[in-house]
Formats: structure tokens, sequence, C-alpha cells
């Protein structure tokens, strides 16, 4: 009974839901780059510090403090959403964290929500991509933003220009998730069974 009791998914519950994709939401957060003032890389976030200090709204909504200074709002809704007028949890939502940066979590959405949210610089992804961590796992590609300084150093050794190094689109969701912008250029390192690594440059366009 247990080992066949496996193979059927198990019930979470909201409550349940809503801690694991805090907990994953953070995740993201960390893995996240920012170039200070000297050009340097750092951490968004400290996943302790973010842990212990992130502050809950209510209603599902979540604000935390980043590294930089910034301010993250997290928003999550348990539904498909199909308007973003007024009065809507969207524009309530925006009205109510005109300040910070953004992030709707939702079970689902049309294109017409994701057009009206994007131009509204808010991040938004499926509550299923954050019911577990995906980046983590085994096996999964490592991808770092390079600085400034390691774009040009970059170019210059490999003889590479913008228009010349393999393109990722801004909607991919290795660039969502990172939060990268156009023109970034990340490294990725995937495991190789023959090398142990393999690299490759990738720019956001």
């Amino acid at each position: 009974m247990d080992e066949n009791r496996s193979l059927f998914p198990i019930f979470k519950t909201e409550i349940q839901k809503v801690e694991i994709i805090v907990k994953n939401v953070i995740i993201m957060l960390s893995n996240r780059i920012y170039i200070d003032k000297n050009g340097e890389k750092k951490k968004l976030l400290d996943i302790d510090i973010a842990t212990k200090n992130i502050d809950d709204k209510g209603d599902n909504t979540f604000v935390l403090k980043a590294n930089n200074g910034d301010q993250f709002a997290i928003k999550i809704i348990f539904q498909k959403i199909v308007t973003t007028g007024k009065k809507s949890t969207i524009s309530d939502f925006i009205e109510d964290y005109v300040q910070y940066k953004k992030i709707l979590i939702a079970n689902n959405y049309n294109n017409k929500v994701v057009a009206f949210v994007t131009g509204q610089n808010i991040q938004i992804f499926k509550e299923a991509s954050f019911l577990e961590d995906i980046i983590t796992h085994n096996g999964q590609p490592k991808f770092e933003l390079l600085s400034p300084s390691e774009m040009e150093n970059f170019k210059k050794s490999y003889n590479v220009t913008e228009y010349t190094i393999k393109k990722c689109p801004k909607n991919d969701a290795v660039v969502k998730y990172l939060g990268l912008k156009k023109k970034d250029i990340f490294r990725v390192v995937r495991p190789s069974p023959i090398s142990g690594y393999a690299i490759e440059y990738k720019i956001v366009v």
C-alpha cells in the first residue's frame, strides 16, 4: 500500500503551497546577481536573511528588501487571471506597491495579462514553476551573469561582438528566472561526460 500510494500526486493545501512558493521565490532571487557601483558582481539576496526578514502583508502578499536596496513585492494568486481592469487584484497590487519591484505568481493567465503586466515591469510566473526548486536539480546547467568588465574581456578574448554571440530571447525561462536584461551576457556551464563540463556564452536579445 505504501509503495502504491507514492504513485499518486500528493495534495497540498494553499497554505502549504504558499510556503513552498515563497521559499522558491527567495531561492530564485538569491540566484540573481547585481552589479555594484564599482562594477563588481554581488548576490542580490542572502537566503537566510531574506527568509528571516520577509514580511507577510496578508492576502498572499509578501515583501522583502534586497542587498542592493531594491524592495520586492510578491503576490500569489491561486486562480487563472483573466482581467487587469480597475479594482482587479492586479490593479490593486500595482497601486499598493508602486515603489516595489513586483513578482506575480498565478495558477494561470492569458497572453493579454502577460502583455499588460510586462508593460508594468512586473514579472509573472505560473504557480507550477515554483512548487519546486527548478534551477538546482542535479544535472541542471549553471548560469552566471558576466560583469561589464567580464563582458568586454570575453568579447576581446573570443573576438566576438553582440551580433555573433549566441542569442537568448528575453522571454526565455532562464532569462526571466535570473532577471536578466537586454544585452546582458551570461555564462552557461553544462555537465559533460567527456570533459566534466562545457561552457558557452549567450546574450539576451
